[in-house]
């Protein structure tokens, strides 16, 4: 199984887990909708340190590891 949990961070930022139990690598999606932002603007690899391009959408998880990212974005506009 996988899951992908989401913290807000003071200053904007969100921190984002994404979690693989299985015992193989698995991609999962990440869109800015999925946390109510309309685009990213960074993101980060928060265990490297690596800025990634914020256009990327899908992250392979190695089997039973986490991904942890640091994300800022743009909110959604309100109609």
């Amino acid at each position: 199984g996988s899951e992908i949990w989401l913290k807000p961070l003071a200053g904007g930022a969100y921190a984002i887990a994404l979690f693989n139990r299985a015992d193989a690598p698995v991609a999962l999606a990440l869109r800015p909708a999925d946390i109510g932002l309309e685009s990213f603007t960074a993101m980060r690899d928060v265990w490297t340190g690596v800025a990634l391009d914020p256009q990327v959408s899908t992250f392979t998880v190695p089997a039973n590891d986490v991904v942890l990212l640091q994300v800022r974005g743009d909110a959604m506009a309100t109609r």
